[in-house]
């Protein structure tokens, strides 16, 4: 398979899965040993069947969803696909009830292919400005101090390293205190 042949796959894939709800197509264009990565996620989605519940619980969220690829870049056996998605949340989110909010984020989507299949799948987006939009979260402009930035970041999208870096900082303040107080 060519790039533009991937690049073709990817396209369908937004077309199809995410815009109509097709999620059948991941039959076709995944491969069934596919591990997929997703900003925020705990840990991959290895198979097809967690990526096709992956969509449907986000367009349960946001059942008007729609995706615009804007860019598509193909290298060898990879793609790169920059796109803007908007949708209207009426359904449960992560335990959040339906707001009613619209929402648009940006993110991108890096794909891995054997044979004409997706075998490997990364979507990268900011769930932190999604929790923005939808109002459950304050805006970035009053979360003050840099240690707060941090663990909201990394709570948002499950991310350890950021944890250890607020645990740092946090350990950093508790030793300067108790040095101070002596």
């Amino acid at each position: 398979m060519t790039a533009q042949d991937n690049k073709e796959v990817i396209l369908r894939w937004f077309a199809e899965a995410w815009n109509k709800g097709n999620i059948d197509v991941a039959d076709e264009i995944v491969t069934d040993d596919y591990v997929g990565y997703v900003s925020g996620n705990p840990g991959p989605m290895d198979g097809r069947g967690p990526l096709q519940q992956f969509v449907t619980d986000w367009r349960t969220a946001f059942p008007d969803v729609h995706y615009t690829v804007h860019d598509v870049i193909g290298e060898g056996d990879m793609t790169l696909a920059y796109w803007t998605a908007s949708g209207t949340h009426t359904g449960p989110m992560l335990g959040i009830p339906p707001t009613g909010r619209k929402v648009t984020i940006e993110g991108a989507t890096i794909s891995r292919y054997r044979d004409g299949q997706v075998v490997v799948g990364r979507g990268i987006f900011d769930r932190l400005d999604i929790l923005q939009q939808l109002g459950v979260m304050p805006p970035t402009s009053a979360i003050e101090t840099p240690a707060a930035r941090i663990l909201f970041w990394a709570i948002v999208n499950r991310n350890r390293v950021g944890l250890a870096l607020v645990g740092a900082t946090v350990l950093g303040i508790l030793a300067r205190v108790v040095s101070s107080s002596k």
